[in-house]
């Protein structure tokens, strides 16, 4: 991946006031990421390196990540 350990962020934060949609949000990541592996047959990331990470409530590339999809 991009050489991270740990965990970075804690976006749904956890305890008694975890957040109340993340289950409903992990779902919905994970069937986008199934749809786009079932449209797709190979996703290519055209950047020369990794993209730098930007850390503020999530953690997110610092500049915008050149992506190119080829259809199944």
């Amino acid at each position: 991946m991009l050489g991270l350990t740990g965990q970075i962020d804690i976006p749904f934060n956890g305890g008694p006031r975890i957040c109340i949609g993340q289950q409903f949000a992990l779902t919905e990541v994970a069937y986008t990421t199934v749809r786009i592996l079932q449209t797709y047959s190979r996703v290519e990331c055209k950047m020369a390196e990794p993209p730098r990470l930007k850390t503020d409530i999530v953690v997110q590339p610092a500049e915008p990540v050149h992506l190119v999809f080829h259809r199944a």
